[in-house]
C-alpha cells in the first residue's frame, strides 16, 4: 500500500471530515479557512488528493532571467509522460517551453495538477501551506534548455541532485520559500550562516531524486533505478523517474531501434546527443 507523506495524509482527513479542524503539520498550519478539498479520480484508477490552488510561483528575478533565452509563454505545454511519487499524492510531469526565436526549448519539472505543472506548499514552500501553485515559464525554478535540432526532435538530459518532494526547485529565498541543502553550519562564512539562519535544512525523507529528458524519437526504451518507460517517439523519447535518494549510484539505460545500448551512471554520458 501506498502511504501519504504527512501533509497530504492530514488532507485527506481533512476532506472526510470537512468541519474537522485542520491539525498544523511541521510548524504551521496546513491551510487557511474555507479551503475546500475534493478527491479526484486519475487516469491510474486510484483515488487522488486534488489541492486548493493557492498564488502561482513567483516570477524569477530580473538577473536571472536576462542570463536565460527569451521564452514564448504560449508555447509551453504539459507533456502526458507522469510518475508516481514514492510517498503518493500529486504525480511528476515535465512542461515545455520554446524561446521566441524557435530555436532553443527549455523543460521544467514538477508536481501535476488539473492538467498544470506546478509545486506543493510543503517542505518549506509557501509557508508549508499545502495548496498547487502553478509553475510558468518564467517563474523562479530551475529547469534545462538545449537546442531545437532539425525536425524537432529533442534530445536533452539533465543531472542535479536530489530535489524537495515539493517540486520546487527555485531559490529559497525568493517570497516562495522552500528548504536549503544540509551544509554544515561550519563550512559557511558568517555572511552565510546570517542569511541562511531562518531557512530549514530538506528533510531527507522529503528528497526526491528526479531525472527526466528527452532521448529522441528513435528510443524505444528508457530504465532507471529498477524502472522502465517505453518511449513515446511523438514526444522524442521523453523520460521521467522520481525516487527516493539511494547510497548506490543507479545506471541509466537507453535503447535504440537500432539495437544501440546506452549505459551510464551520469545522464550527460548516456544522453541522446552523444549516442553513446
Amino acid at each position: 500500500m501506498t502511504r501519504l507523506p504527512e501533509l497530504e495524509r492530514e488532507l485527506l482527513r481533512a476532506a472526510q471530515v470537512m468541519e474537522r479542524r485542520r491539525r498544523p503539520w511541521w510548524r504551521i498550519s496546513l491551510l487557511g479557512g474555507g479551503a475546500t478539498l475534493a478527491l479526484a479520480a486519475t487516469a491510474y484508477g486510484t483515488a487522488q488528493l486534488l489541492l486548493p490552488e493557492g498564488d502561482p510561483v513567483p516570477k524569477a528575478p530580473p538577473e536571472q532571467r536576462a542570463s536565460l533565452p527569451q521564452m514564448d509563454p504560449g508555447t509551453s505545454r504539459l507533456i502526458s509522460l507522469r510518475a508516481d511519487d514514492p510517498e503518493g499524492g500529486l504525480p511528476w510531469g515535465v512542461a515545455v517551453s520554446r524561446s521566441k526565436d524557435g530555436r532553443i526549448f527549455c523543460a521544467q519539472v514538477g508536481r501535476v495538477q488539473g492538467g498544470k505543472l506546478g509545486v506543493v506548499g510543503r517542505d518549506g514552500t509557501f509557508g508549508d501551506d499545502g495548496a498547487f501553485h502553478p509553475l510558468s515559464p518564467g517563474a523562479n525554478q530551475s529547469g534545462s534548455c538545449g537546442g531545437v535540432p532539425p525536425g524537432n526532435d529533442l534530445q536533452l538530459a539533465s543531472d542535479g541532485p536530489p530535489i524537495p518532494a515539493s517540486g520546487f526547485t527555485g531559490s529559497f529565498l525568493s517570497p516562495a520559500g522552500g528548504c536549503r541543502e544540509n551544509v554544515p553550519r561550519s563550512t559557511m562564512s558568517p555572511q552565510t550562516r546570517r542569511k541562511l539562519r531562518n531557512v530549514p535544512v530538506c528533510k531527507a525523507s522529503s528528497l526526491r531524486v528526479v531525472k527526466y529528458g528527452f532521448a529522441g524519437r528513435t528510443a524505444v526504451e528508457i530504465e532507471y533505478g529498477g524502472r522502465r518507460i517505453k518511449a513515446n517517439p511523438d514526444e522524442s523519447g521523453a523520460y521521467l523517474f522520481v525516487l527516493k535518494p539511494r547510497k548506490r549510484a543507479l545506471t541509466m539505460t537507453i535503447k535504440y531501434d537500432d539495437g544501440t545500448i546506452c549505459r551510464s551512471t551520469s545522464l550527460r554520458a548516456a544522453s541522446a546527443l552523444e549516442r553513446c
